[in-house]
């Protein structure tokens, strides 16, 4: 088995290049340059290219070349630096600097984005010099243990697949895996019955319905000491009236409250299928998850019982999602929105390797929403990002 990241687009882009004015400049008045351009003319999105290069002078000393503006400023009111504003510009500088005056404007291009591997990098900088950060968190490496967990919860959807297949549904099976909770949701394809019902909205429908639940054992378990502690404070009150003698259905009615209060809830039901032997039942005795404010987060549609920094709760929040094949664009706007840890999907052999497919295999997932048509998983415009993993057997 053999697991590939689904990279954004900043990591795997080619050269995309914008043209910039350059110019050729006496070195010793380099800095007075840098200084001037900087603040007259900041490079806006470029802040990754280098001002100056230095350039081979032939038999004569190194030439300095230094970047004036882009040739198209997003910034200017007309959109466009001509090339007799520029000259007229430098011109003005250079005797108000009191310095030797550029010579040579010519249009270069230069890279527009910044790179973000060793391999772009590389490539990029022979147009001009670039400033590069190794971020150092490129794609992770799996233990052998790591890749065993991920190979079963895939047996399992294979699973749920099959079952979907038999029922006369599109091959896809899901599992949900939430490792904090010890919970696992397995779901498979029913669109058949419904075109909306594929097999990861159904598995994010069960997180809800489970959620649901929780819910509801929470306010059962707070409605009973707030009973309980309603009657302990009428039987104070009572008592310290001076009554002697206790109405005997009162104290009745006090004291199994204070039982049930302090009774356990039910076990939990159990959630679709598990994968680990027995039963998990997921222990909701906890005070601090009793009293955790519950509150649906923006665009989540529920919550999991896991809080973030700001107190917003997320209905996938530690989940991670394993399915048999990429998911739709549907199924991934869904997925932000329930804000889910990771996702692992099942690569068919002619998506592997087109040329060892056969004329039972699926045909090669294009119209999918995490790698193959959009990565919807890494979009700038959106506000949550995941890692996606493409598992070929």
């Amino acid at each position: 088995m053999r697991i590939e990241p689904v990279l954004s687009e900043e990591w795997t882009r080619t050269l995309e290049t914008v043209d910039v004015y350059a110019a050729t400049i006496d070195p010793r008045s380099a800095s007075t340059w840098i200084r001037k351009l900087s603040a007259d003319r900041p490079l806006h999105g470029l802040d990754h290219v280098k001002r100056i290069r230095r350039d081979a002078g032939g038999a004569g000393p190194p030439v300095l070349r230094i970047i004036v503006c882009p040739v198209d400023d997003d910034d200017d009111a007309a959109g466009h630096n001509p090339r007799s504003a520029v000259e007229a510009y430098l011109a003005a500088a250079a005797a108000s600097a009191g310095v030797a005056a550029c010579k040579d404007l010519a249009v270069v291009p230069v890279s527009r984005h910044a790179p973000k591997t060793r391999a772009q990098l590389e490539a990029w900088r022979t147009l001009w010099p670039l400033d590069f950060h190794d971020t150092r968190d490129g794609p992770p490496e799996f233990t052998p243990s790591e890749l065993d967990y991920v190979a079963g919860h895939l047996a399992a959807a294979r699973e749920e697949a099959r079952k979907a297949l038999a029922a006369g549904h599109a091959c896809v099976g899901a599992v949900l895996v939430n490792p904090s909770r010890n919970l696992i949701v397995r779901a498979a394809d029913a669109r058949a019955h419904h075109p909306l019902q594929h097999a990861v909205i159904r598995a994010i429908d069960l997180v809800a319905a489970e959620e649901r639940e929780r819910r509801r054992r929470r306010r059962r378990r707070r409605r009973r000491r707030r009973q309980a502690a309603e009657a302990s404070t009428s039987a104070s009150a009572a008592f310290s009236a001076g009554e002697t003698e206790v109405d005997p259905a009162s104290a009745a009615a006090a004291a199994a409250a204070s039982v049930a209060a302090s009774a356990p809830l039910p076990p939990q039901r159990t959630l679709g299928k598990r994968l680990s032997s027995g039963d998990v039942s997921d222990d909701d005795d906890d005070d601090d998850d009793d009293d955790a404010v519950v509150s649906a987060g923006g665009g989540g549609g529920g919550d999991s019982g896991d809080s973030g920094d700001n107190g917003e709760i997320y209905l996938c929040n530690g989940y991670e999602l394993f399915v048999t094949r990429e998911p739709c664009v549907m199924c991934s706007m869904a997925l932000v929105h329930s804000r889910i840890e990771r996702v692992f999907f099942s690569v068919g052999p002619s998506e592997a390797s087109p040329a060892s497919s056969t004329a039972n295999a699926p045909p090669p997932r294009r119209v999918g929403g995490l790698g193959s048509a959009y990565k919807v998983h890494s979009h700038d415009s959106l506000n949550h990002h995941f890692p996606v993993f493409r598992v070929f057997d």
